[in-house]
């Protein structure tokens, strides 16, 4: 089935960009993450870290290629929310690959989404194994020209 734009970028809305974030390690770009996520859904930044780190002790969410997706699941979510973050320095993260990540993109689910969630997720990780999109991610120089290049369907907008 061939998945009209209007779909795909429902599917893949990036509600939230932060590049060039100054993160040494994991746990700190997790920690930047929560923070965020607890000020936009007015949770504890605490208890969503601590889920974050417990999730990823379990399932680690690199793809390699230097980007994680992880996840999480918020009753306060009404909304799929995601957040794509570019990190300024690659960092340990326990690839898949052993390199290390600087696009890590968080998606959070409200818990009532179901099987959307997982569709989603597919999604996003499609798109985020197109090298040229990475690279072009990579070295651009505002979030404004990150949003579009996501939501372009030029080259990687695929059949699901």
């Amino acid at each position: 089935m061939n998945l009209s734009k209007l779909d795909f970028e429902k599917d893949i809305e990036i509600d939230h960009i932060v590049s060039d974030a100054n993160a040494p390690s994991k746990k700190s770009a997790l920690s930047h993450l929560a923070d965020h996520i607890a000020e936009t859904f007015k949770v504890v930044a605490p208890v969503v870290l601590d889920h974050l780190i417990v999730q990823e002790a379990h399932q680690n969410s690199s793809m390699g290629e230097g980007v994680a997706i992880p996840t999480l699941t918020l009753k306060q979510a009404r909304e799929p929310y995601t957040v794509l973050m570019r990190l300024a320095k690659p960092i340990p993260f326990d690839s898949v690959d052993g390199k290390p990540v600087d696009l890590i993109c968080l998606v959070i689910s409200p818990s009532n989404d179901g099987p959307l969630k997982l569709r989603r997720l597919s999604r996003i990780a499609r798109l985020f194994k197109n090298k040229e999109l990475l690279e072009k991610i990579r070295n651009t120089e505002d979030e404004d020209t990150i949003r579009a290049l996501i939501h372009s369907p030029e080259g990687w907008m695929m059949a699901a």
